[in-house]
Formats: structure tokens, C-alpha cells, sequence
């Protein structure tokens, strides 16, 4: 009786799933700092949209600003807000953004990663994997830590030759 799905060597995201006892420690540690990224990336969004937008649409409310500084009414507020649609969907959209990573990683710290996000993740590493170096995040997710295992666990030795040594080209030197 033949098997109906092919073998392949690497692992299937709905696979590494099921039994993330199995998950290569590489793909796991590589699944980490892709969330790391992923949390850094959320939180720069935040940032530039409060450093560019929320700027903007202030200024743009400085009459209304200085009219609620002097006599604050709810109703100032609410006119100041609903006669300028635009400053006010900017800070809307600051205030929404701020939330959104807030609570995204509140729940990512008390109750961890979700299985549809793991398996999503899981997913993007695969495909980084797959492409290898020419992938943006290759270096990010997989980078020196696989380059360093490779050469380590093939027996790889370094020749000298005319006073340079071979297979260095990956590491950092010590003068820079």
C-alpha cells in the first residue's frame, strides 16, 4: 500500500504543530526570533505613526486645543472632534495602533501564542528557510547561528594560506 503524501525532508507547518515535541530546536529558536521581530516591527509602527501623524493632526486642532485649554466642556470636545474629521481620524488611528500592540503582547505574555498564530509562524519560517540567504530576514531568523553549527558539525577544518585564513568571511572581524 503506498503512502498518499510524499516524504520530504523538511517538516510540514500542520506537522510541527501537532507534535512540537518533534520541532527542530533550530526551527524553534528561529520561530522566537521571528516573533521577536514581529513584536519590534509592531511597536516601530506605533512609534512612527505617533512621531509623524499624531503631530499633525495636533496641530492641525490647535484652535480647539486652546479653546478646550481655557474652557473645557465635553461638548467643546465632541464639536472639536466631529467639525475635523481628518485630525481626528489621525488620532484615532495613533490610538488605535497603541492599543492594538499593547494588548497583542499582553496576551502574547500572560497566555502565550495562539496554535493559528504558531502554525502561522511557523509557516512564514519555513518559507524563510526555503528561500534561504536571499530572504530579507534570513540573517534575522536563521543567519549566524546556522553558519556557525554547519562549519562546526561538518568537521570543516581552516587552512592557512599565505597568512589569511579560509572560512572567516562569515565572521565579524575584530577591528570592526
Amino acid at each position: 500500500m503506498s503512502n498518499p503524501q510524499p516524504e520530504s525532508s523538511a517538516p510540514t507547518p500542520e506537522g510541527i504543530a501537532a507534535a512540537s515535541a518533534d520541532l527542530d530546536p533550530q526551527f524553534e529558536q528561529a520561530l522566537q526570533r521571528l516573533h521577536q521581530w514581529v513584536l519590534w516591527g509592531r511597536w516601530g509602527v506605533v512609534i512612527v505613526l505617533w512621531l509623524s501623524v499624531a503631530p499633525l493632526s495636533i496641530y492641525a486642532l490647535r484652535s480647539e486645543v486652546t479653546l478646550w485649554l481655557d474652557h473645557f466642556t465635553w461638548s467643546a470636545l465632541r464639536y472639536g472632534l466631529a467639525f475635523n474629521p481628518v485630525p481626528t481620524l489621525g488620532l484615532a488611528l495613533c490610538l488605535a495602533s497603541l492599543l492594538s500592540a499593547l494588548l497583542w503582547q499582553s496576551q502574547h505574555a500572560l497566555v502565550g501564542m495562539s496554535n493559528r498564530e504558531r502554525k502561522r509562524l511557523l509557516r512564514r519560517v519555513q518559507r524563510i528557510h526555503q528561500q534561504g540567504p536571499s530572504h530579507p530576514l534570513w540573517r534575522w531568523t536563521f543567519g549566524k547561528a546556522e553558519g556557525a553549527s554547519d562549519s562546526q558539525t561538518e568537521g570543516q577544518t581552516e587552512r592557512t594560506i599565505e597568512g589569511q585564513t579560509e572560512g572567516k568571511a562569515d565572521r565579524p572581524s575584530a577591528s570592526s
